[in-house]
């Protein structure tokens, strides 16, 4: 059977649809960052951040010397993929290239998003699930589809996303994650409804694994995470979802059987690896690390049976790490972090910013000509202090909602204590006005907040990286 919360939220998304705001100057939605590219190779890179406000790109200065030094950042704002819309991920092929996903299909710019243009391929009539590139071919590129109600499949593009080729992958139900081995591009991990299946050739075609042992669970029950290479030993992440309560699971035998590792009255939303570390984001939970000691090193019986370190503080996800420092690793910053890019390199102990607020990308000018499609959709899209875009409205007044009291775990076991709260913070939330752009309906509750938040993991697209 499909996991409670992927039914929640099919039935309860339309509901929240029609509750969410729409406003009159942008597409509306909640500013929160979906993926971080650090540089790959030194310190001068650009910086890439990708965000449901559109592409912010963050170019050093003449005397940068450490990878969190202020950059020049510039804004390219959503309405320039979907005015109506927005953006749900994109990727940064080349120079010129650049490719996103938005719920009404995949878009594609030649022109470093001065126009972008609506795919004309029978891939848009599918719901998108994820993409990913190849790290070293950027004409190599990968999406899956994850339409309700409907089969689902792995589709690849061999020239920079302008035609797409259906894989030999065809699955009946859903599609819940795809893992590209960093180590091995041309390998990609697929878990679906029928089980687990991997690619040795970018994604073209795929061998379903046999009899894959999930602790007991349903394959429906199963999101693959992410892998990675343990003192050179292929290692699977994936999370087993029973509401309230989800598993870490761990496989070292290539995806054929899987143990618990963690588990946790929560969800699981990304998880990291880097030299010296497992890192694990969760919705509600925060941040938990497990250093790496010599018995996970060497694969021993009584690995992973350590002390997690938590920090219920940190509420950061787009756990991503530095390609330029093997211990250290790149995250966002959610509700109450009170910074948008941070880097640690103490097992999350404290952080250093690297983009504290979106206004620091207000002077920024995007390098199109004036009267470019890109600028003239943005053209009313403003990011000052001083300025009343829909977005400040709602951001300043969804961070007076108390979350860690609307979805505290502890509470999980009393339903009754979870609804009065939720009621009670629903009605501080009716007596707020909302000055600025005209909305369909009042400000987000607290209840589609969590839907929202929920469905950052179950349904919405993901720029899917390899670590």
């Amino acid at each position: 059977m499909k996991s409670p919360c992927h039914w929640l939220l099919v039935f309860f998304l339309p509901t929240l649809m029609l509750t969410t705001p729409t406003q009159c100057c942008a597409h509306g939605g909640i500013p929160g960052v979906i993926d971080l590219v650090p540089p790959q190779t030194e310190s001068s890179e650009d910086f890439w951040l990708i965000d449901t406000l559109g592409l912010f790109r963050g170019q050093a200065n003449s005397l940068m010397t450490s990878p969190i030094d202020q950059r020049s950042w510039s804004w390219l704002c959503d309405d320039a993929v979907d005015p109506m819309l927005g953006v749900d991920a994109l990727l940064v092929i080349d120079s010129d290239t650049l490719v996103a996903l938005a719920l009404s299909g995949i878009y594609r710019s030649t022109d470093f998003g001065c126009t972008f243009t609506r795919l004309d391929s029978p891939i848009n009539q599918h719901t998108i699930g994820g993409i990913s590139a190849h790290h070293s071919q950027a004409n190599e590129i990968v999406v899956f589809t994850n339409s309700i109600g409907s089969d689902n499949r792995v589709w690849w593009s061999g020239d920079k996303g302008e035609t797409w080729t259906p894989s030999d992958l065809l699955v009946s139900g859903g599609i819940f994650g795809l893992w590209r081995d960093p180590n091995q591009p041309d390998d990609i991990w697929v878990n679906h409804a029928e089980g687990l299946s991997v690619s040795h050739d970018g994604g073209r075609r795929f061998t379903t694994l046999d009899a894959v042992n999930y602790s007991g669970a349903s394959p429906y029950e199963v999101r693959l995470l992410s892998g990675g290479y343990i003192d050179d030993r292929l290692v699977l992440w994936a999370s087993l979802d029973h509401y309230p309560t989800s598993s870490l699971l761990i496989s070292e035998d290539s995806g054929q059987n899987w143990k618990e590792i963690h588990n946790l009255n929560d969800a699981y939303d990304e998880l990291a690896l880097t030299e010296d570390a497992l890192w694990v984001s969760t919705i509600f939970s925060g941040l938990f690390v497990y250093p790496l000691t010599e018995l996970e090193n060497s694969g021993h019986d009584t690995a992973w049976s350590g002390t997690w370190q938590n920090y219920p503080e940190h509420r950061v996800s787009c756990l991503t790490p530095d390609p330029l420092e093997p211990k250290a690793l790149w995250a966002c910053g959610h509700s109450g972090m009170g910074w948008l890019v941070g880097r640690s390199e103490d097992l999350g102990q404290t952080w250093s910013i690297a983009m504290e607020r979106y206004q620091e990308a207000s002077e920024g000018v995007w390098a199109c000509p004036a009267d470019s499609v890109s600028l003239n959709a943005c053209s009313t899209r403003c990011l000052d202090d001083d300025c009343d875009p829909s977005q400040n409205q709602i951001m300043t007044e969804v961070e007076d909602l108390d979350l860690g009291t609307v979805v505290n775990t502890d509470q999980f076991e009393s339903n009754e204590t979870l609804t009065d709260d939720l009621m009670d913070q629903d009605e501080n939330l009716k007596t707020k006005t909302n000055s600025g752009c005209q909305t369909r309906s009042s400000l987000p509750t607290p209840l589609t907040l969590l839907l929202l938040l929920l469905s950052q993991i179950y349904m919405k697209p993901k720029s899917l990286k390899s670590m």
